[in-house]
């Protein structure tokens, strides 16, 4: 993710490769409708632990959050029913559903954050970092415009 301090020692490259979207997804027969982080107050939320959602949602201490390992375990958890609620990144969340079967038993009820992801190569590769994220840049502007980004991203969403 983009940060001013770390252009310090960082190139990043012109374009970003995609948006990374934090959400809160439940089960489509909970009937749960989360219009605000608010809506959550009572509802022990599945996080995965170690994991960045946004400022908004991490620093909320008045939600209830449980931590799972990793999003295997936390999908585990919230399949069994043990939670009713999870925070997680949209696109692996839809991919792991997807592998494991249960693409459609639940349903993005609310988006926490979402933020571009750069590239980034370090400023002590000289010159030659500054020209790789130049490159890299123009690479995903012409990858983007063909179609191709939209059609990696599509077989894991």
């Amino acid at each position: 993710f983009y940060k001013e301090e770390r252009t310090q020692f960082l190139y990043y490259s012109s374009e970003h490769q995609y948006n990374v979207v934090n959400v809160i997804v439940v089960s489509k027969e909970s009937g749960i409708q989360v219009n605000t982080l608010d809506d959550l107050k009572g509802e022990l939320i599945g996080i995965m632990d170690g994991y960045h959602y946004g400022s908004d949602f991490d620093n909320r201490q008045d939600l209830r959050k449980t931590r799972a390992r990793d999003l295997s375990e936390l999908i585990r958890i919230l399949k069994k029913g043990r939670i009713k609620v999870a925070a997680v990144e949209e696109n692996g969340f839809r991919y792991m559903c997807r592998q494991l079967g249960i693409q459609n038993k639940f349903k993005v009820a609310y988006t926490i954050s979402e933020k571009p992801f750069y590239t980034v190569f370090p400023k002590t590769m000289g010159q030659k970092g500054a020209l790789m994220a130049e490159k890299f840049g123009k690479t995903l502007i012409r990858m983007r415009k063909e179609g191709a980004i939209r059609q990696i991203l599509d077989k894991y969403r």
